[in-house]
């Protein structure tokens, strides 16, 4: 009788991806993973229970370290060596920080070529070779640049989670500390000539400029339950599909629905979101067309239906008419 212990393997691919997922350089070494699985790596992220640097999900198992805005992602299948991987990370983000002065998305980009060819020296078929310094000098011989501004410092909020801090300066100090918040929609909406609504598409964003000192954290409560009146008569809309500036702690608002965040500087979006639920529209323009043999005649109507104490301004409507149309009489009626 034989038995037969399985080796473990090691990586399948490496990737190094921005804090909204976006993938900034990756090398497969074994084409057993598609691409896809490390698209959907901040959603598999928040429908774990618990934080942890390893986790199975779809029969693929995620390796990652965090740096301030960076992931570090290993993908793997099978029986995997996981604290070899967890290792091999923690060496290559130590590689780039001995060559480059900051380790940030700029920094990767600018050096793309230097580091795809470090991915190609370090590990072979997912095992890793070498990641000592003196023997990787060769690779890292070629022209890098090196960011000259200092990292900012990590960030760790009340429940000891780092998020990413945006601000360009850390001793600023203001007169008087005050935060502008702005909420902008922009509403595309279809109405058949009865006046139903056929189509409604509501994309909002939320602005804010802070004028705060030091380095404030700040908490907004969101209702995502929009008190509204909709055709169908149901009083409150879902807001769906909100993305948010990669200041703002997830984590947070996906367990508490708590948008704790570190504002920039500058001025910044703070999230996006979009509402498709139909909803009746600000403004009804109903119309009758009359047709004479020398003259059209269009009658338009508005109706509101916000409140009196609110007023809208700078209201355009389009009127189509033939091409060959002259000489229009328009009145106007309150």
């Amino acid at each position: 009788f034989f038995s037969f212990v399985p080796m473990s393997h090691g990586a399948s691919a490496i990737y190094i991806l921005d804090s909204t997922g976006t993938v900034l350089i990756s090398k497969d070494y074994r084409d057993d993973i598609d691409s896809y699985y490390a698209t959907r790596f901040l959603d598999k992220i928040l429908e774990q229970d618990d934080e942890t640097p390893i986790f199975d999900a779809d029969g693929v198992t995620y390796t990652y370290i965090r740096h301030k805005e960076l992931y570090f992602l290993s993908l793997s299948i099978g029986n995997s060596n996981s604290a070899m991987i967890i290792s091999f990370l923690h060496e290559l983000l130590s590689v780039l920080q001995r060559n480059f002065n900051t380790v940030a998305k700029e920094s990767i980009l600018d050096n793309f070529v230097a580091i795809h060819e470090l991915l190609d020296e370090v590990m072979d078929f997912g095992i890793p070779q070498v990641t000592e310094a003196t023997a990787l000098k060769r690779i890292m011989e070629v022209e890098c640049h090196q960011l000259d501004y200092p990292e900012p410092p990590a960030i760790t909020g009340p429940t000891g989670q780092n998020f990413v801090c945006t601000r360009g300066a850390y001793d600023i100090k203001y007169r008087k500390n005050e935060i502008f918040v702005d909420f902008i929609e922009t509403i595309d909406m279809m109405i058949s000539a009865n006046g139903d609504v056929i189509h409604s598409n509501i994309c909002g964003e939320v602005s804010v400029k802070a004028l705060l000192s030091g380095i404030p954290e700040v908490r907004m409560q969101l209702n995502t339950k929009i008190p509204f009146t909709s055709p169908d008569g149901n009083l409150s809309i879902d807001i769906d599909d909100m993305s948010f500036h990669q200041c703002v702690h997830v984590r947070r608002w996906v367990d508490s629905n708590l948008i704790m965040f570190i504002p920039p500087t500058e001025p910044f979006t703070l999230l996006q979101y979009h509402i498709t639920k139909p909803i009746k529209p600000l403004i009804n323009v109903s119309s009758i067309i009359r047709k004479h043999r020398t003259r059209m005649e269009y009658m338009i109507s508005l109706h509101s239906h916000y409140k009196n104490s609110v007023s809208a301004q700078n209201i355009v409507i389009h009127i189509p008419v033939p091409e060959n149309a002259l000489k229009p009489n328009l009145k106007a009626s309150k």
